[in-house]
Formats: C-alpha cells, sequence, structure tokens
C-alpha cells in the first residue's frame, strides 16, 4: 500500500482567534483525500501511487479523426469511445469530462441530425447528470486536462478498478514539538491506499482484431 498525507500548520495566534478552525479542517480533510484519490484513479502513474486509468495497460486509446482540428472534439470521436466499451460495461460506464468541454458537447449532433449530449433537466433527460450517447456526465473541477489532451474525457466502468486501503482508514495527529519555538502545531492526516486494474491488456473480440476495454480514452489531438 502507498501512503497519502495531508501536513497543515496552524499558529497558536490563529488557534486562538479561530475556535472553529479545528472542527472545519477535520471535515475538510476527508474532502482533500478524496480529491487527490479520484485524482489518482484516474492519472495515477504507478510510482508510490495508483496505476491510474489513462497509464493502465488495459485502456484502449481513440485515435483523432483525420483533419481533426485541434483542441476539439467530434461527435465521431464519441461513437468510436463508445464502440470501444465492453458491451458488459456500457450499462455502468460514466464520462467523465473537463468541465471547459461541455460546450463542445451541446453541439454534437449524429447523422441525423439528433444531439447526442443532453443537459441535465432538459424535456428529454430529466436525471440529475447530463448524459452523452445516454450515459452519465461527470465534470471534474481538478486533475481532468485541459482541451486537446488525452485525459480531457474519459470514458470508464470504474468495477474493474481494484483498491485496497488498510483496515481502519485514516489516521490523524497533532503535534505542537516540530514547530515549538515557532509557536506553530501540526496537525496530520495519513491514509494508507493503493489501487489498480488487474487486466494487463484490452480485450479483442473474438472474431476480428478489434480492442475493446472498459477504460477508453481519446488520444492528443
Amino acid at each position: 500500500l502507498n501512503k497519502l498525507a495531508i501536513a497543515l500548520k496552524i499558529t497558536d495566534e490563529l488557534a486562538e482567534d479561530a475556535p472553529a478552525l479545528a472542527s472545519y479542517v477535520q471535515a475538510m480533510a476527508p474532502v482533500a483525500f478524496t480529491h487527490k484519490i479520484n485524482s489518482a484513479i484516474l492519472f495515477g502513474t504507478g510510482a508510490g501511487q495508483f496505476t491510474g486509468i489513462v497509464n493502465s495497460p488495459f485502456t484502449v486509446v481513440v485515435a483523432k479523426e483525420a483533419g481533426q482540428t485541434a483542441d476539439t472534439i467530434e461527435t465521431r470521436n464519441i461513437v468510436n469511445m463508445y464502440s470501444k466499451m465492453l458491451p458488459q460495461s456500457r450499462a455502468n460506464a460514466v464520462w467523465y469530462i473537463n468541465p471547459m468541454l461541455e460546450p463542445h458537447l451541446r453541439t454534437l449532433k449524429d447523422d441525423n441530425g439528433n444531439f447526442i449530449y443532453l443537459a441535465s433537466g432538459s424535456q428529454l433527460n430529466n436525471t440529475p447528470y447530463a448524459t452523452l450517447m445516454g450515459l452519465p456526465v461527470v465534470p471534474l473541477l481538478g486533475g481532468m486536462k485541459e482541451i486537446g489532451t488525452k485525459g480531457d474525457i474519459i470514458f470508464a466502468d470504474l468495477s474493474y478498478f481494484y483498491s485496497v486501503k488498510k483496515s481502519g482508514g485514516a489516521k490523524s495527529a497533532i503535534s505542537a514539538h516540530v514547530h515549538f519555538l515557532s509557536d506553530i502545531s501540526v496537525m496530520k492526516w495519513t491514509f494508507r491506499i493503493d489501487g489498480k486494474c488487474p487486466f494487463t491488456k484490452p480485450v479483442k473480440a473474438e472474431n476480428g482484431n478489434y480492442d475493446m476495454s472498459a477504460f477508453v480514452v481519446l488520444e492528443d489531438r
């Protein structure tokens, strides 16, 4: 297991003047852990951290279209990504996107002129999430790559991502000794966890040379 840690320095004066500070940071520490874990699930390098989806050998990378303009996304990109998702995973798969992609996705239409992206609360989509090709779209504020970079849109069934954590969960401690002469206390949280997909290569269709996976990304463009 790898260790994820948070360290926060608090001056004695701040602790005295803001009595609610301790409860606030205790509540925010799990939020910080969640952000870093989510980022590692998607983009972890495997070096002292998760092997994330983008860097997994199980992942299929879909090529951009010939002549595609830089920093764009096209309907054919989405169709090709969807076609690479394992059939048994399509009911569980979710689109994870950089929020900056949303204006581009809203304009995409299929060959019949139908929009393939439906905003949440629209006439045809009463779910809490927008949908793309009928499946949920989850914008992530942090971690997602900028438009045009591999990792700005990820199509994934996370049931294929395995994680293990140390029993007991996160540990916390506070010490006034580290910076005793400066009147600073240090609050610390540690969490031991690791994760990756156990599959080492995409799945090939039984007939025909066609790679499929539960993790699909779009290449740089």
